[in-house]
């Protein structure tokens, strides 16, 4: 069923207000994907403060250019299109969502989910710019990382001296 005019603006002002508040935006084409695995992404989504939504392109289009985005050529959106908006972390929803994609192709899924690309800070960058910024390591990782990096060598020393300790140990018995 078509919508109406007045529908069409409403939908295009809830546009408005998620670009308005979203610190990012990315735009992922999506096809086959069973509900239930879209309802799991956009748990995902949320729990990384972002909000996941399926939507009309021409509208959508729309409330880019009012909202002072970057332009895309509606070409370039091709297929069902879902916009992951990050509301308060800039990169956390980007991250769990790009989780659950590579979860997907390692249980072999056969649907298609793919980034197109984003606007952030109002600039589009392409989709090569979203995959390297989703398979950063997030704060949490890097901070594990480095901790390892300080403890490794306290480590080896601490077992290099038990085994002299044994060898030690061994020779004079």
């Amino acid at each position: 069923m078509a919508l109406t005019r007045k529908e069409k603006g409403k939908v295009i002002d809830e546009y408005k207000k998620l670009l308005q508040d979203a610190k990012n935006v990315v735009v992922m084409e999506q096809s086959s994907i069973p509900v239930n695995d879209v309802v799991n992404l956009r748990k995902w989504a949320a729990v990384g403060g972002g909000k996941l939504k399926v939507v009309k392109k021409r509208l959508f289009l729309r409330a880019l250019e009012e909202s002072g985005y970057e332009n895309v050529a509606r070409e370039d959106l091709s297929w069902s299109v879902m916009v992951l908006f990050s509301l308060d972390d800039e990169y956390a929803p980007l991250k769990s969502v790009a989780k659950q994609i590579k979860s997907w192709q390692k249980e072999g899924k056969e649907f298609g989910l793919k980034f197109l690309g984003w606007w952030y800070e109002k600039a589009w960058k392409d989709a090569q710019f979203v995959d390297t910024i989703a398979s950063m390591p997030t704060k949490d990782e890097l901070l594990g990382q480095f901790a390892y990096l300080l403890n490794y060598p306290l480590q080896s020393f601490a077992y290099a001296l038990d085994q002299i300790a044994k060898q030690k140990e061994g020779e004079g018995n």
